[in-house]
């Protein structure tokens, strides 16, 4: 089952739309529970909870707006880590645009195309096949609100030009800055635990230990950061919940 979320102004393409999606459902051998707004404050009134089932198919252009649909999308992606989003435009140089949002769109798809739906619907039909990623945390960086998978995590560590902020490692290879102190963060999630005063590890990460040099590494990275010689035993204390092997 797939829950599906049309919003388009213009009510002659909302009912072509619906009926679109419906034939690509019954052609796939898909049920789905189809929803159709011709405002923002509809949609906006009807956000279901967060799911890998909810495919939101967006107009970029609502009223006189170009770009409605995409600063729409961004309160989607900031509340529904998990939905997939389709675009729907006349304008196909508005392509490169919708990067900007870094809303991770499923697809961007020219009027008159909408038999790209077939191919999109595949997509999230196997994404609802893959193992669930786990839990997510929500954390401040710059002026945006963001969500990311717990399990995305590598390590914490502290800025040393500002001690009410940090930098986020993830598992692939990005830095972003946290507008939250090591202390706030260690409080948010159990998987995080202080193993020097200037780093906070995932240790549902960590791929090994070196009690000679007070190290660990990662999963999926070569980074090693150090561990304080005070902390080394418990670290294999909690490391020990995490794995079959005794560290």
């Amino acid at each position: 089952m797939l829950d599906v979320y049309i919003l388009e102004d213009n009510l002659a393409e909302l009912s072509q739309i619906n009926h679109y999606v419906r034939s690509v459902s019954e052609k796939l051998n898909i049920q789905v529970n189809v929803k159709t707004f011709s405002t923002l404050e509809q949609i906006s009134q009807s956000m279901p909870e967060p799911s890998l089932r909810n495919v939101y198919i967006l107009d970029l252009a609502i009223g006189d707006d170009d770009q409605a649909g995409l600063r729409f999308s961004q309160k989607i992606r900031q509340y529904d880590l998990e939905a997939s989003i389709i675009f729907l435009t006349v304008h196909d140089e508005l392509l490169s645009t919708t990067y900007q949002y870094q809303v991770e769109a499923l697809d961007f798809i020219v009027k008159r195309v909408v038999q790209s739906l077939e191919r999109d619907f595949t997509k999230v039909i196997k994404k609802l096949e893959l193992p669930k990623r786990g839990k997510t945390i929500t954390l401040r960086s710059h002026y945006e609100i963001i969500k990311v998978y717990v399990n995305d995590i590598l390590f914490f560590q502290s800025n040393p030009d500002n001690t009410h902020a940090s930098f986020m490692y993830t598992e692939n290879n990005q830095k972003i800055p946290i507008n939250m102190s090591l202390r706030e963060l260690e409080e948010q999630v159990e998987e995080f635990f202080r193993i020097h005063r200037s780093y906070l590890a995932n240790v549902a990460n960590i791929r090994s230990l070196n009690v000679k040099k007070h190290t660990v590494k990662f999963n999926t990275s070569e980074m090693t950061i150090p561990v304080s010689r005070l902390k080394t035993r418990r670290l294999m204390e909690v490391l020990n919940n995490y794995s079959s092997i005794q560290w």
